[in-house]
């Protein structure tokens, strides 16, 4: 059963402060989606892979421009992959295992 919610979606930005020291920030927007179970197969497929998926969340194509992390419920995602459904919408495949984004700063 699918239930609506409130999605921010996340852009990892670097941006450098007054004394030349690079820190991480995030453009964030806020969408609604419904959330829905992983099923069985996707939990496997994924799992193949070395990722835990959590959830699926399915938002309007149009609202969604690649962003790679999402939060909802104040827990922060990972978007692993993405499904373009035949009507305007996208399935976001979610995994609350995320890599440490912020590497390389």
């Amino acid at each position: 059963m699918a239930r609506s919610v409130e999605i921010t979606l996340l852009k990892k930005k670097v941006v450098t402060d007054a004394i030349k020291a690079k820190r991480v920030s995030y453009i964030k927007r806020k969408i609604t989606g419904e959330i829905k179970s992983v099923s069985g197969n996707e939990f496997f497929r994924a799992g193949q892979l070395g990722i835990k998926a959590s959830k699926v969340a399915e938002v309007f194509l149009y609202d969604y421009k690649n962003e790679p992390l999402c939060e909802i419920d104040g827990i922060r995602y990972q978007i692993y992959r993405t499904y373009e459904k035949e009507s305007d919408y996208i399935e976001l495949y979610l995994s609350e295992d995320i890599q440490d984004e912020d590497q390389g700063v």
